[in-house]
């Protein structure tokens, strides 16, 4: 029950229908049981069909939450959409047809657009920010075009957008800061997309929760891009040597540990970057000599509440660094993408407030 086909679309399917069922019988329950005590008002049992149709989506939810894994939460995501978009419209038509008040068919519509909006429209409207970060130690501007979370269902036209707009900007490099795929069937369309980013010095990876089942070897082959998990890479662009110091997905969790020894690696470089998939990492980097933290993993929220931002970032660090963009954490400047595409498994395809998100960055040298 999507407007979007996806390699998991029967699965879907068995989880909607199975949601959509459990509200349906409560909400036929409380409407049995209302019109049993002699009700008639057709404003209380509508509002017994509405309270039986939340009470459906319940058991989800809960099941969901107690779960406690990020299956679990999918689950109850999927409940709350399918419960918002699907159930709720299907209940206020069947409403509208039955008392022959076709106002009921305003708040149907209204959630009708609201799905096709958070699965259609607003997953294919691209931000592209361009930005100026200013980097002690370069000698020259370095231009970075900057992606993260790609996790498509299929490589459209908004992620064609994206590689056309970076390829456009002509970038020393471009950095993929992990998650990959959301379904293996897509590996060869999507590694031959990412083959089509053009950089002028290199292409870099570190990878995310979804990218362990790559085979790094064909992966690197095959799109270009250098696999930088634990790795520190340092190129000469004009007259600036750029050191590149990349965090596999949970190494941010070893602290300065793990950090100082790749600063000391990139020691002779005028100036250090950071990759990280998960932007905890810039916790591990307080205090040492980097200039720039490139990363993603939030989606920036992938669902935002007009006024106070992404309610779950699944990171410590401030939601409004979460939301995406680029800002000032820890006299580090993190650069943070907020994805092509949207969380994979059972959870649903839907953005909301939360556009698609392309940086362009300049770095450019201190003024004088």
């Amino acid at each position: 029950m999507t407007f979007v086909a996806t390699p998991f679309y029967w699965l879907h399917l068995v989880f909607d229908l199975g949601i959509v069922a459990t509200s349906c019988f409560f909400s036929w329950r409380l409407l049995t049981l209302a019109r049993a005590r002699g009700e008639s008002r057709p404003e209380f049992l509508a509002a017994a069909a509405v309270a039986g149709g939340a009470l459906g989506l319940a058991p989800w939810i809960i099941l969901g939450g107690c779960e406690g894994t990020i299956w679990g939460f999918c689950l109850a995501a999927r409940a709350a959409w399918t419960g918002a978009t699907v159930a709720a419209p299907l209940a206020a038509a069947a409403a509208a047809a039955r008392t022959r008040r076709w106002a009921w068919l305003l708040p149907a519509a209204a959630l009708v657009a609201l799905k096709w909006w958070g699965e259609v429209s607003e997953p294919a409207n691209l931000e592209i920010q361009r930005v100026t970060i200013t980097v002690a130690g370069l000698k020259n501007p370095v231009r970075v075009a900057h992606f993260s979370d790609l996790q498509t269902d299929a490589i459209r036209p908004m992620e064609l957008r994206a590689r056309d707009a970076a390829n456009e900007f002509k970038p020393d490099f471009v950095v993929f800061t992990g998650d990959v795929l959301n379904h293996a069937a897509l590996a060869g369309e999507v590694e031959t997309y990412l083959a089509g980013f053009q950089a002028g010095a290199a292409k870099l990876f570190v990878g995310g929760d979804v990218d362990s089942a790559l085979d790094r070897a064909e992966f690197e082959s095959v799109t270009g891009f250098t696999w930088l998990d634990g790795r520190v890479k340092t190129y000469v662009v004009g007259r600036t040597r750029l050191a590149f110091l990349g965090f596999g997905l949970l190494d941010y969790r070893r602290g300065a540990e793990f950090a100082q020894p790749l600063v000391r690696r990139a020691e002779k470089a005028d100036a250090r970057i950071a990759l990280s998939h998960r932007p905890d990492a810039v916790y591990a980097l307080k205090g040492l000599p980097v200039s720039v933290l490139f990363t993603g993993h939030t989606h920036g929220g992938q669902v935002v509440l007009p006024g106070f931002g992404p309610p779950v970032t699944l990171t410590r660090v401030p939601r409004e660094v979460a939301a995406g963009g680029v800002r000032r954490l820890e006299a580090i400047t993190v650069s943070l993408a907020r994805g092509f595409g949207r969380e994979g498994h059972i959870a649903p395809r839907v953005r909301l407030f939360c556009r698609p998100h392309l940086i362009l960055a300049e770095l450019v040298p201190p003024a004088n």
